[in-house]
């Protein structure tokens, strides 16, 4: 490549044409840049105007629209005046239809009632005549009656008189039968509180006694030996029940000689003159208990209850029970649960135990524990607890110390249990009942 060098009129020349050249591209720049703004400006100028042309049509959109809904609203409300005019006119319509139904229908009724009264009347009427015909009949047979009675009566008197009573006089007396008055009643504390039974002759009177006596001492299972009153303490009570015959203060005195039972005589005598005491035999009336869990004033339960619903409840199953005397409360367990019987005293209790142990003494799967040892009571009471709630108390006002006493070592030994040979040895027996 080869350079040649320009002279000063070649330079000068090149150095205007370009910057014509640079003048003339900046001023077609300037003309584009000038052009491309009038654009712009036409461009924006238009889409300004189809805005506002735009908006213009949706605003006259929108009021045809709310033109339209408005004249659809006024077409409605038209439809509905007309459909309510129409309703009322129909409900009008029914109201008088209905109004006009009501007053036949009263009108059957008035109708009815009339007849109904009408009817009323004739069979009271008629009633009346027959009432009347079944007085005067009855009156009739009611003479006649009483006519055949006393003509029975005064024939069975003489009939009674003159055969019967001296048959069966003679039969009483062949029997050394005594004529008298004989009285059967229960008596408390030596008192007389129930009178049962009164006899005249005294076959009559012995018959009935024994047989109380028996129905008495066979029913009663564990008896009421001690009472209890408000604002005193504990007693023995004895209950008798006690024949006794009217004698003539007179001629006979009143006083009676038993035997007690050391054997030693005991003369009894009657405060009434009038009365002597003849025979006399011990009265039971069944004990009743307090079953935790259910009221203690108004549902107690005797020992009868307590043999079916507790200690013979599921016996010959492999349900094996066991029954635990501490002080005056009773426990049946059976391992899964246990059942509470709490009676007023301890001897209470420990008659109810021995009741029970007589009664299945050979049964099989009832194990009696006899008295519970010392060392356990700790964990009875917290098991009582546990079932009952029970604050430390065990029935009531009766709290008891949570250790042992002399009492409760002395009853480990007096109060029997099952002998081990009729034991079952069995899984759900306690280790630590004695």
């Amino acid at each position: 490549m080869r350079y040649y060098s320009l002279s000063a009129f070649e330079k000068k020349a090149r150095e205007k044409a370009r910057k014509e050249a640079s003048k003339k591209r900046k001023h077609e720049k300037e003309l584009e840049k000038r052009r491309l703004a009038r654009e712009k400006k036409a461009a924006k100028e238009k889409a300004k105007k189809e805005a506002e042309r735009q908006k213009e049509l949706e605003k006259n959109r929108r009021a045809r629209e709310k033109e339209r809904q408005k004249r659809q609203k006024e077409e409605q409300h038209k439809e509905e005046v007309l459909k309510r005019r129409e309703l009322r006119t129909i409900e009008t319509e029914k109201r008088k239809f209905a109004k006009m139904e009501e007053k036949k229908r009263l009108h059957q009724i008035e109708l009815e009632e009339a007849a109904k009264k009408r009817r009323k009347e004739r069979r009271h009427k008629k009633a009346l005549e027959n009432k009347a015909k079944r007085k005067k009949a009855s009156d009739k047979r009611r003479q006649s009656r009483l006519a055949r009675e006393e003509r029975n009566r005064r024939n069975a008197s003489r009939y009674y008189h003159e055969v019967v009573r001296p048959e069966k006089l003679r039969k009483r007396l062949e029997a050394n039968d005594v004529y008298g008055r004989f009285l059967i009643a229960v008596a408390q504390d030596l008192v007389i509180k129930k009178k049962l039974r009164s006899k005249s002759w005294w076959n009559d009177a012995q018959e009935v006694y024994d047989k109380f006596v028996e129905e008495n001492h066979t029913s009663v299972l564990c008896p009421v030996e001690e009472i209890s009153t408000a604002n005193k303490p504990t007693r023995k009570t004895q209950r008798e029940i006690v024949l006794m015959k009217l004698v003539n203060p007179e001629v006979e005195d009143n006083i009676a000689v038993f035997r007690d039972e050391d054997g030693k005589a005991v003369t009894c005598k009657v405060n009434d003159d009038k009365w002597t005491l003849v025979k006399k035999e011990p009265w039971y009336v069944e004990e009743k208990f307090i079953i935790a869990g259910l009221n203690p004033t108004t549902d107690k339960k005797t020992a009868h209850w307590i043999c079916e619903n507790i200690v013979e409840k599921e016996v010959g199953t492999d349900v094996l029970k066991k029954v635990i005397l501490w002080r005056n409360v009773l426990i049946v367990d059976w391992g899964e649960d246990f059942s509470i019987v709490i009676g007023k005293t301890n001897n209470t209790a420990t008659n109810l135990y021995m009741c029970l142990f007589k009664k299945y003494e050979n049964a099989g799967g009832i194990i009696f524990f006899g008295y519970l040892h010392s060392q356990f009571v700790l964990e009875w009471i917290e098991k009582i607890k546990e079932k009952t709630g029970w604050n430390n108390v065990i029935r009531g006002k009766r709290t008891y110390l949570l250790k042992s006493s002399r009492e409760d070592e002395e009853m480990v030994n007096s109060i029997p249990t099952t002998s081990k040979s009729t034991a079952p040895t069995d899984g759900n027996v306690s280790s630590g009942i004695e």
